[in-house]
């Protein structure tokens, strides 16, 4: 039996462009930062029957509540929104800003089937990654491409390893990207 999905998002406008894209779609929100125990409480309840997605905006806040919601809960899944397509032309950021369209390919990423990953920080650094003089700009492009959300240098193998991505999808990657970039 599938479990129903209840997306949790930070507020009313990112709940409203949700039931927009799907009225039929079960999304909470947290109301911001200061997230209750109680609701917590009852998000541990619902987990015991739901898949929990956590959805929130790419900016300070937003990390905030998901570093917190992580460690409160057992297992949720993660989506992240891609920091570009998640700001409007003020510079404003948030999941309202999506389009529709993005929107419904992100919801669409279902959860990974459980392996232990084999990357190690060598790997990421030997492929330029890590500690290198363009690997900010690599790390961006290979983020993006697994749609997992930007990290630093220093968070990149934590990250990876929680989606279960293995050396050779990362390999597969670089050999697309290298082919896009030539042709």
């Amino acid at each position: 039996m599938t479990k129903q999905v209840i997306y949790l998002v930070e507020g009313a406008h990112d709940k409203a462009r949700l039931k927009e894209l799907d009225n039929s779609l079960n999304v909470l929100i947290t109301k911001g930062i200061k997230i209750k125990h109680s609701f917590i409480e009852q998000l541990k309840q619902l987990e015991k029957e739901h898949l929990i997605v956590l959805m929130f905006d790419p900016d300070y806040a937003g990390e905030q509540i998901r570093k917190r919601l992580t460690k409160a809960l057992k297992n949720p899944y993660q989506i992240y929104l891609p920091l570009k397509l998640a700001t409007n032309k003020k510079g404003d950021i948030g999941l309202e800003h999506l389009s529709l369209e993005t929107l419904k390919e992100l919801i669409k990423i279902k959860p990974r089937e459980t392996l232990k990953s084999d990357l190690t920080n060598e790997f990421l650094y030997q492929r330029g990654y890590l500690n290198k003089a363009n690997s900010r700009q690599k790390r961006t492009q290979l983020t993006g491409y697994f749609k997992i959300g930007y990290v630093n240098g220093k968070g990149l193998l934590k990250r990876l390893e929680l989606f279960n991505i293995q050396e050779e999808e990362i390999i597969k990657y670089e050999k697309e990207v290298l082919r896009s970039t030539l042709s």
